[in-house]
């Protein structure tokens, strides 16, 4: 959401969803609550150097696809960039929030994300493929979950390693080490949302998420929201 629009008072905010939402088709107007009532904060995905965009455009589909709302980019050799033919448009209902690596290495990039995300509540669970790793289905969603998947051939460095809480793993049967990592992702989280939606944990949208996600995709799927948008603030302006 941009600055101006958080920065509104919610009474402000539900006036200009009124208002972009007075322009837009019923059926519109119905994807979006669907969509929104099906969204969730409480798992995310963290995504470390990853150097094919296809295969990052095609994790973001999937996370759209699959109710995601927050997706974390982890730029270190690599910069992260969105191919539409694959993403088909997906990044403009998600947040994917860029973490990218100090040239001066003042810090490490993966360290300093996954801290946050912890501090934010978050247990990170690391794909990998050593021994000691749990399978996905044992992996614990009793509290808000953060999936890391690292670079196409090397995978998760050593730092993303020692920072998650704990390790997971998918079964494979034939002679290929490793699946696709967009295709490994969408079976975390077929498995995960499935198990999440039938708990009886509460992984929705707050109130309040829900309204500034509302406005933020509305401003967006709007054809007039810049006008719209331009007359309200003008209006806001006046009144001080």
């Amino acid at each position: 959401m941009s600055p101006h629009l958080k920065s509104l008072a919610q009474p402000q905010k539900l006036a200009l969803i009124e208002r972009l939402g007075s322009v837009r088709a019923d059926t519109r107007l119905a994807k979006i609550e669907d969509a929104l009532n099906q969204r969730t904060r409480y798992l995310t995905v963290v995504l470390e150097d990853i150097y094919q965009e296809q295969n990052a455009s095609a994790v973001l589909r999937s996370c759209d696809c699959f109710g995601l709302q927050d997706i974390h980019v982890i730029e270190k050799k690599h910069r992260f960039s969105v191919h539409q033919n694959i993403a088909m448009g997906s990044n403009r209902w998600l947040d994917v929030h860029s973490h990218r690596q100090p040239e001066d290495a003042s810090s490490d990039a993966t360290r300093a994300t996954l801290q946050a995300l912890q501090q934010q509540g978050y247990r990170i669970a690391a794909s990998t493929l050593r021994d000691d790793a749990l399978p996905l289905h044992a992996v614990p969603i009793d509290q808000p979950l953060a999936i890391l998947i690292g670079h196409e051939l090397k995978g998760l460095s050593q730092a993303a390693h020692e920072a998650a809480d704990i390790w997971f793993k998918l079964p494979m049967y034939g002679f290929t080490q490793s699946y696709n990592l967009s295709v490994f992702c969408a079976l975390c989280l077929y498995d995960l949302t499935r198990r999440l939606r039938a708990s009886t944990i509460a992984w929705q949208l707050s109130a309040e998420e829900a309204i500034n996600l509302r406005l933020q995709w509305l401003s967006e799927d709007c054809a007039q929201a810049p006008v719209i948008l331009k007359t309200f603030f003008n209006e806001l302006s006046s009144q001080i």
